[in-house]
């Protein structure tokens, strides 16, 4: 699984976490952004390269500011981890983004899950941040449940 993402500031990347490596030429560690604008931001865990994978997004208000809402979400995922686990196979991924219960974020957060290839997405919870996150990323009513 993803690690979950809020859509705030990351932290460094750590070199050799298997998420972050940079290939090392010579003295050069810069990353030519412009080079890499075009190159999608997929993401396959290490221990799955090579196979032809399910990525499941999911937009869950994981810091909402209201506890219920918080817990509600936690259980939520662990509902859809287990169902996958059970049911899924080998090959899916899950891509768990907070949405913070704000539209405007779980647009944002959207958009980051259709960049990492999301083949669908499970939520938002509230009702108008899934027509916010449907509409800034471009996903089909039907890829959102």
């Amino acid at each position: 699984m993803a690690p979950i993402s809020t859509g705030g500031p990351r932290a460094e990347p750590v070199p050799g976490d298997g998420v972050h490596d940079v290939e090392i030429v010579g003295d050069e560690t810069a990353i030519n952004e412009e080079a890499l604008a075009g190159v999608p931001k997929i993401y396959t865990p290490p221990h799955m390269e090579g196979r032809e994978l399910v990525r499941a997004g999911v937009l869950l208000p994981f810091t909402d500011r209201r506890a219920g809402v918080r817990d509600q979400s936690e259980g939520m995922l662990a509902a859809i981890e287990l169902a996958l686990f059970d049911h899924a196979g080998l090959n899916v991924v899950l891509l768990p983004k907070d949405s913070a219960g704000d539209s405007a974020q779980a647009a944002a957060m959207a958009e980051t899950l259709r960049d990492e290839g999301a083949d669908f997405v499970l939520g938002p919870l509230f009702g108008a941040s899934v027509i916010s996150a449907r509409s800034m990323a471009g996903f089909s009513s039907a890829s959102f449940g």
